[in-house]
Protein backbone atom coordinates (compact mmCIF):
# COMPACT_ATOMS: atom_id res chain seq x y z
CA UNK A 1 0.00 0.00 0.00
CA UNK A 2 2.96 2.76 0.72
CA UNK A 3 4.21 1.79 -3.10
CA UNK A 4 1.08 2.90 -4.40
CA UNK A 5 0.73 5.88 -2.37
CA UNK A 6 4.33 7.00 -2.77
CA UNK A 7 3.55 6.63 -6.79
CA UNK A 8 0.42 8.80 -6.42
CA UNK A 9 1.70 11.43 -4.49
CA UNK A 10 4.42 11.41 -7.12
CA UNK A 11 2.29 11.63 -10.12
CA UNK A 12 0.29 14.57 -8.17
CA UNK A 13 3.66 16.29 -7.40
CA UNK A 14 3.84 16.12 -11.68
CA UNK A 15 0.38 17.17 -12.07
CA UNK A 16 0.58 20.48 -10.35
CA UNK A 17 -1.67 19.41 -7.29
CA UNK A 18 -1.39 18.25 -4.11
CA UNK A 19 -2.32 14.95 -1.66
CA UNK A 20 -3.26 14.34 1.54
CA UNK A 21 -3.92 11.23 3.24
CA UNK A 22 -7.97 10.78 4.15
CA UNK A 23 -9.78 7.75 6.15
CA UNK A 24 -8.65 4.32 6.44
CA UNK A 25 -10.64 1.21 7.14
CA UNK A 26 -8.43 -1.26 8.77
CA UNK A 27 -9.57 -5.42 10.15
CA UNK A 28 -8.17 -7.71 11.80
CA UNK A 29 -6.61 -11.13 11.08
CA UNK A 30 -6.01 -12.81 14.16
CA UNK A 31 -4.17 -10.33 16.75
CA UNK A 32 -3.16 -8.30 13.79
CA UNK A 33 -4.68 -4.58 12.79
CA UNK A 34 -4.04 -4.23 9.16
CA UNK A 35 -5.04 -1.64 7.00
CA UNK A 36 -7.72 -3.09 4.05
CA UNK A 37 -8.37 0.45 2.90
CA UNK A 38 -6.73 3.71 2.33
CA UNK A 39 -8.07 6.97 0.77
CA UNK A 40 -5.93 9.39 -1.11
CA UNK A 41 -7.39 12.91 -2.11
CA UNK A 42 -6.22 15.08 -4.07
CA UNK A 43 -6.89 19.03 -3.59
CA UNK A 44 -8.53 19.24 -7.05
CA UNK A 45 -11.54 16.78 -5.73
CA UNK A 46 -14.71 18.14 -5.84
CA UNK A 47 -14.05 21.73 -7.59
CA UNK A 48 -16.32 22.96 -10.86
CA UNK A 49 -14.26 22.75 -13.59
CA UNK A 50 -15.72 26.15 -15.24
CA UNK A 51 -18.95 28.11 -15.35
CA UNK A 52 -21.33 25.34 -16.63
CA UNK A 53 -23.87 28.14 -17.36
CA UNK A 54 -25.57 27.75 -20.97
CA UNK A 55 -24.81 31.00 -23.60
CA UNK A 56 -27.35 30.79 -25.56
Amino acid sequence: MEAAIAMYEKYAQLAGFCTWLGTSKKGKIGDKKITNLRYVLCSRANKPIGNRRSTV
